[in-house]
């Protein structure tokens, strides 16, 4: 049988997504308190890393899926980019901005990703 999901069936990759965003951004914004809370390993840097190789694989697979293949919006994709525009320039601004510039950039994916649940949802084609 070869049967199409409906856009809800699909959804809960976004769901997942605007998890793992949100939580991102917790992680970085609280960032400075883990080592004073005694929680120092998630303070490490490749903790970091792993949560945004997994953000950015999560959000360019389930929102470039949906502009590709469902509702051809390509403002969650502006938006994912952003976000991700924060992820990779995180160091620009020093050390003690990373955490606000993460949780932005964070805040943006989470963002896009119920953007393109609202364009699965409303079924419009540009």
């Amino acid at each position: 049988m070869n049967r199409k999901a409906s856009p809800d069936a699909r959804s809960w990759l976004d769901w997942f997504g605007v998890a793992v965003a949100s939580g991102c951004a917790v992680h970085c914004l609280l960032l400075p308190l883990w080592p004073l809370i005694g929680m120092a390993l998630l303070a490490d840097p490749a903790v970091e890393r792993g949560a945004l190789i997994a953000s950015a694989l999560l959000a360019t697979v389930a929102i470039g899926h949906g502009a590709c293949a469902r509702h051809r919006r390509v403002f969650p994709v502006i938006v994912m980019v952003a976000g991700f525009a924060l992820y990779l320039g995180k160091d620009a601004m020093g050390e003690t901005a990373e955490p606000f510039l993460l949780a932005v950039g964070a805040a943006l994916v989470s963002c896009a990703h119920l953007m393109n649940l609202r364009c699965h949802r409303a079924g419009t084609t540009q």
